[in-house]
């Protein structure tokens, strides 16, 4: 009886087909923005260093992307990458992203 029920229970896992897990995808950190051009002396640019301010599915050119807000110089400033194929199911959540097969 032991040997069947553990040859039961092989079969069953190889016919199971292998699901992947989910993934949390985190948002830069410290990200930092300046003026790099057009600035000449006397002038100086100050940059900015922030962390996400929030989550958002966006959908930009068509593309479904995970895009990481950022608050610079009194306006939005936008981090994204496109969905992972194996993982295209997100949320946002505080920080980044909860990505499901």
């Amino acid at each position: 009886m032991k040997l069947f029920l553990l040859a039961l229970i092989t079969f069953i896992s190889q016919a199971a087909p292998a699901r992947a897990a989910s993934i949390n995808i985190v948002c830069p950190q410290n990200v930092r923005v300046e003026a790099t051009s057009g600035v000449t002396a006397p002038w100086t640019a100050t940059p900015q260093v922030q962390n996400v301010f929030t989550t958002r599915l966006m959908d930009l050119g068509g593309r479904q992307t995970l895009a990481c807000v950022y608050r610079f110089y009194g306006g939005e400033y936008i981090v994204w990458r496109d969905r992972d194929p194996v993982y295209p199911n997100c949320q946002a959540v505080e920080g980044g992203f909860y990505c499901t097969p």
